[in-house]
């Protein structure tokens, strides 16, 4: 039987979205505001501060989600724990931050084409003071989400995003400072509230540094932070293509196209944070009776990002004619395909679930690596043939090769599997619908009806080949709301 928590799951699917989707929820006003260059320069700071994340965290921040369960039985010994955590991270920022003004002019100058667009403030300080603050937030939501803690998690996520939201408006729109009113008040508004989180904890734990639990998390941190340092330069290497080869107005539109193709990613990274500990249990334990339930999640998992896909394909011209500014409508062509290359990293960090079974967690450090090489030679070679759609094609077919070694690499070493055959068909009728939608030059109302074609046959296929599998998903749906209603009318009657 399929379980389900389903206030677990809305709780963590909403809560995840939260402090991932402010950048969505802003464009419709950004692109108002904003010109193509000024949209360019703010997707700039993000590929900038992202690459500079893995850099102010050195693998510590990944480290403590994992080492926390050493600790987490004896309150001082947390306490230690979370104080050295915070201490260490602290200096490697003012190394990294010493070393970032001191160097960054001249990198900026030596590797950035637009460097004179990209000036010392706000851009380049704030993009690496706000990665700084980024790992500080992680480490704090890693506690509280192992602490079990759901009203702290929320309290961080959700004051997050009001004071995101009031510096966006504040700079962009009160101010009219254009590209550098966002990314001040974005980023004023994200550091206060972190900063007063972390002056919480430390009220708390005392300002501690022991060296024996620095020492691990050290040794652990160094090769996650290589692995997700070449994972991050890999996750803009698309930008970084059309940045160095297309125009800062160029940047500007697939910029907008990858913020609103994020909204899958969004769903992807909320969900996994229900799914993925149950799925990787079951793999873990090769549990037998759960495997049937943990089978379930996966297609479950799945199948909901492959809807989300099509209803993006399906609203995004109509969306972009009502709300979004004339100038970015050229975006829908990218926007489908961009959603698309999102399937495959789902099935990708499934197959991965093996590697950290096996502690093989190595070969992440060599995919990661070779997804890296090869969306820059996709990049460059379909960026030349056919500019911005070539980039977003080449992102698709990077995750799908990476996707059938993963596949491989996880069969080799595990025989252990799951089977995905009618997700596999679904996924291949949709890639087809979408691949086919960014080569036909669609104008006028054919653009509205071209559009709504992939949901069609996502419908189409759920009604034929997917019907009993979608029956099932009513009914254990509507089992968990059940439950829930009864638990919610027990509680209510307690109190």
């Amino acid at each position: 039987m399929f379980k389900l928590n389903l206030k677990n799951t809305f709780i963590y699917t909403v809560l995840g979205f939260l402090p991932l989707s402010f950048s969505l929820i802003f464009t419709p006003f950004y692109t108002q505001y904003l010109s193509k260059s000024d949209y360019g320069l703010l997707n700039l700071f993000n590929i900038i501060s992202g690459i500079m994340v893995p850099f102010l965290g050195l693998g510590i921040d990944q480290a403590a989600g994992f080492l926390y369960w050493d600790y987490s039985k004896n309150k001082k010994d947390l306490a230690a724990f979370m104080s050295t955590t915070i201490c260490l991270i602290c200096i490697i920022a003012l190394v990294i931050l010493s070393a970032g003004f001191l160097l960054g002019p001249w990198f900026i100058r030596t590797f950035v084409k637009d460097a004179v667009h990209f000036t010392l403030w706000p851009y380049l300080s704030l993009c690496l003071i706000y990665p700084f603050f980024m790992t500080l937030s992680r480490i704090l939501l890693y506690y509280y989400r192992n602490e079990g803690n759901i009203k702290k998690y929320a309290f961080l996520n959700v004051s997050t995003l009001l004071l995101v939201t009031a510096g966006s408006v504040l700079g962009v729109i009160i101010f009219e400072k254009g590209s550098e009113g966002a990314v001040e008040g974005r980023t004023i508004g994200f550091c206060a509230i972190v900063f007063l989180f972390i002056l919480f904890e430390l009220k708390k734990t005392g300002l501690l540094f022991r060296k024996k639990i620095a020492l691990p998390m050290i040794k652990m941190g160094g090769p996650l932070f290589i692995s997700t340092l070449i994972g991050s330069l890999a996750y803009v290497g698309d930008r970084l293509i059309v940045e160095e080869f297309g125009t800062l107005e160029m940047l500007g539109i697939y910029g907008f196209s990858v913020t609103i193709a994020s909204v899958v990613e969004i769903l992807m990274a909320a969900l996994g944070n229900s799914f993925t500990p149950g799925i990787y249990k079951t793999i873990l334990e090769e549990n037998e009776n759960d495997y049937k339930n943990t089978h379930f999640q996966l297609f479950l998992y799945v199948y909901i990002l492959i809807g989300a896909t099509v209803f993006v394909t399906a609203i995004i011209a109509p969306f972009m004619k009502l709300f979004i500014s004339p100038n970015f409508f050229e975006s829908v062509k990218y926007i489908p395909l961009l959603c698309l290359a999102f399937i495959p990293r789902i099935f990708t960090q499934l197959y991965s679930l093996k590697f950290y079974k096996k502690k093989k967690t190595r070969f992440i450090f060599w995919l990661n690596a070779a997804y890296f090489v090869s969306v820059l030679f996709f990049g460059i070679v379909f960026y030349k043939l056919w500019s911005l759609t070539g980039a977003a094609l080449a992102v698709f077919l990077t995750g799908l090769v990476n996707m059938f070694a993963v596949y491989r690499l996880s069969k080799k070493i595990d025989n252990f599997l799951f089977q995905f055959n009618k997700l596999y068909l679904l996924f291949a009728l949709i890639s087809a619908s979408i691949l086919l939608l960014s080569v036909l030059p669609l104008s006028g109302i054919y653009v509205y009806l071209g559009y709504l074609f992939p949901s069609l046959l996502f419908i189409f296929s759920s009604l034929i080949f997917l019907k009993k599998e979608c029956g099932d998903i009513k009914q254990h749906l509507w089992v968990a709301w059940q439950k829930l209603r009864k638990q919610n009318k027990s509680d209510l009657t307690n109190t």
